[in-house]
């Protein structure tokens, strides 16, 4: 079964203490569990699979890696503060070597676009966009 890519950069961002240093465990995969929502505006990431990568590798051959394109929002209580944790988030990502993440073999997170500074459309909550590629091995590995 082929591994998720998507838990894996779930993970390497709730390892990060710098990160946990801003929000705590409030890192999510596709959306903000609705537990949340009552004490927000605050800290937070959601990382979201937005359509998948731009590489054919693993789709049409016989090697076990993909790429996989994610957006990651960052809330805070004002756009200062959504802004923070973005950076601390970019810091961890670009600068992240390849390595093993619960299974996970990660070669590689590039940012994949630039910054997105706006208001959540349903709750006007500061959020800070940006979007990213992961490519990484399909199989787990030990």
């Amino acid at each position: 079964m082929i591994v998720d890519g998507l838990k894996a950069i779930v993970d390497i961002l709730k390892a990060d203490t710098d990160i946990v240093a801003l929000v705590g465990t409030r890192v999510f995969g596709v959306e903000l569990p609705q537990a949340e929502a009552a004490s927000m505006p605050r800290k937070a990431i959601v990382v979201q699979p937005s359509g998948g990568g731009v590489f054919s590798v693993g789709s049409r051959d016989l090697i076990e890696h993909s790429d996989m394109r994610v957006d990651i929002f960052c809330y805070g209580e004002t756009v200062f503060e959504a802004e923070k944790v973005r950076r601390e988030v970019y810091d961890t990502l670009k600068t992240l070597g390849r390595t093993i993440i619960n299974t996970v073999l990660v070669h590689w997170i590039n940012p994949a676009g630039g910054l997105l500074s706006l208001r959540d459309p349903d709750t006007q909550w500061p959020v800070q966009f940006q979007s990213w590629q992961m490519f990484y091995s399909e199989r787990a590995v030990s």
